[in-house]
Order: structure tokens, then C-alpha cells, then sequence
């Protein structure tokens, strides 16, 4: 999933908190979230000033506006770990809890369905078999069948 991509699924999915998210759709949204409280704060630091008075206006509306869709991406990201949303109250075991939240935000998705959907990827459960890695050199062809695969 591109950066566009994720980041209008999770506009389009503003508050779908059921299903699943890969890890690509909720990284990408927060790098998204990063880019734009970083602009938002250079938008006021040179629109306002540095010493402007009151409570940052423009980083706080963009907060509003992205808490809710960053909540639900979050949900569907830890479905697609198998895990009920409600993992994410973690967060407030003191020290650890934000750390545990993270590595489950981090780690692959269950492979095929799960309890919350199909696999968002498209992966059927099972591991790819490997594939042979091309050297660029062409050879004749033998008649020597490969090892492991059924010759025709």
C-alpha cells in the first residue's frame, strides 16, 4: 500500500473500527500524522510567532481532525494481530504497556483469516514456496529434470 493509498482508506474508513489494517496502511498514515503536525507547527511558529499567545490552534484542529481515523486504523492494525482492540488500553500499564502496544503494532499480520476478517493482503495462510533467484545468465535447457518439481 502507497502513502496516498493508506492515507485516504484511513480518511474513507473514519471510524470503521472493525476489520483489519496491514502494517503498511497504519505506518504510512503515521508518517502522515507526523508530516502534518510538523507542518502545522511550522505554519504557526512563522504565521503566529514562536511567543504567540494561547494554545496552538492549527496543530490542535489537525489533532481533532485525525484522532478519531488514527484510532480506528490502530483497532483494525491490532485485528489484524488477532487481537481485540481493546489491547490498546495497555498503554496505561506504567513503563511497559506502551512498549507491548508498539510491538504489536510492529509485528506481521496473521497470515489468511482470522477472527476479524480475511487477510487484508491477500495472503491464503500458507508460505510462499521459495523462488530460485536469477543470476541474469542464460543457460541451454536440459533435459535433466530439477529436483523437487514434477517434470512434464
Amino acid at each position: 500500500m502507497t502513502f496516498q493509498q493508506a492515507v485516504a482508506t484511513c480518511f474513507r474508513k473514519y471510524v470503521t473500527f472493525e476489520g483489519r489494517a496491514p502494517r503498511s496502511e497504519y505506518w504510512w498514515w503515521v508518517v502522515f500524522l507526523l508530516a502534518g503536525n510538523l507542518a502545522t507547527a511550522f505554519l504557526e511558529a512563522t504565521i503566529i510567532g514562536i511567543a504567540g499567545n494561547g494554545p496552538p490552534l492549527m496543530s490542535s484542529v489537525f489533532s481533532l481532525v485525525v484522532f478519531l481515523p488514527h484510532l480506528a486504523v490502530m483497532v483494525r492494525r491490532l485485528h489484524d494481530t488477532n487481537r481485540s482492540g481493546f489491547w490498546f488500553f495497555i498503554v496505561f500499564v506504567p513503563l511497559v504497556g506502551w512498549l507491548i502496544l508498539l510491538y504489536f503494532l510492529i509485528i506481521e499480520g496473521t497470515r489468511g483469516p482470522n477472527d476479524f476478517g480475511a487477510d487484508p493482503i491477500g495472503r491464503n495462510g500458507h508460505t510462499p514456496p521459495p523462488t530460485e533467484p536469477d543470476s541474469g545468465l542464460k543457460s541451454a535447457p536440459s533435459s535433466i529434470p530439477k529436483v523437487g518439481r514434477k517434470s512434464r
